[in-house]
C-alpha cells in the first residue's frame, strides 16, 4: 500500500490501530509497540506502522518526556518519581537524565518541595510536636520522590519557623 507521496504505508489495521490510540494522547515508542503487541500485530508489521508514525511526527519520545515532565513538575513530583514515572512509560533512561538536568532545575525542585511540605505542614492538627510533624512531612515528600537531603533540609527550614 503507498500514500499520495508514492511512500509505502503499513497495512491498515496496525498503522491505524496505533493512529487511533495516539489520537487519545501522546505516547511513548514502546507503549505504543505493547498496544500493537497486545492486538496481536506482528513485529515487523508493528515496526513499519511505527516508523510511519515517527516520520509524520506522531512518535517523538524526546517531545514526549518534554511534556510530561512539565506535567509532573506542574504536580510538585521530586526527581526520583518522575524518573520512575517516566520509565514506567517506556522512556529510555538517558533520555529521561538528560531531559531532567535540562528541564528541572535544583532550585525549582526545592521551591516544589518546600511547597509540597508547606501544604501538608497546614493540614497538621493543631499542636503536633516537632518529632511527628517532621515525620509527617518527610513521608509526604518521599512519596512525592524527593531526595533524602532534599526533604531534610526543607523539613529542617519549615520546623525552624
Amino acid at each position: 500500500m503507498t500514500d499520495e507521496q508514492g511512500k509505502k504505508t503499513p497495512e491498515r489495521p496496525a498503522f491505524d490501530m496505533a493512529a487511533d490510540f495516539l489520537a487519545r494522547r501522546m505516547r511513548a515508542e514502546r507503549e505504543v509497540r505493547k498496544f500493537l503487541d497486545g492486538r496481536g500485530i506482528d513485529e515487523g508489521e508493528a515496526d513499519e506502522a511505527i516508523d510511519r508514525l515517527k516520520e509524520l511526527g506522531y512518535i517523538d519520545d524526546r517531545a514526549y518526556a518534554t511534556r510530561y515532565l512539565e506535567i509532573l513538575v506542574g504536580r510538585k513530583r521530586g526527581r526520583k518519581r518522575i524518573k520512575d514515572e517516566m520509565r514506567r512509560r517506556g522512556l529510555d533512561a538517558g533520555l529521561v537524565e538528560e531531559i531532567l538536568c535540562d528541564g528541572y532545575t535544583e532550585p525549582a525542585e526545592r521551591e516544589n518541595a518546600l511547597r509540597v511540605a508547606e501544604k501538608a505542614m497546614s493540614a497538621l492538627p493543631e499542636g503536633v510536636d516537632a518529632r511527628e510533624a517532621a515525620r509527617k512531612l518527610s513521608s509526604r515528600l518521599v512519596w512525592q520522590g524527593y531526595d533524602y537531603d532534599l526533604i531534610d533540609s526543607v523539613v529542617g527550614e519549615l520546623l525552624k519557623q
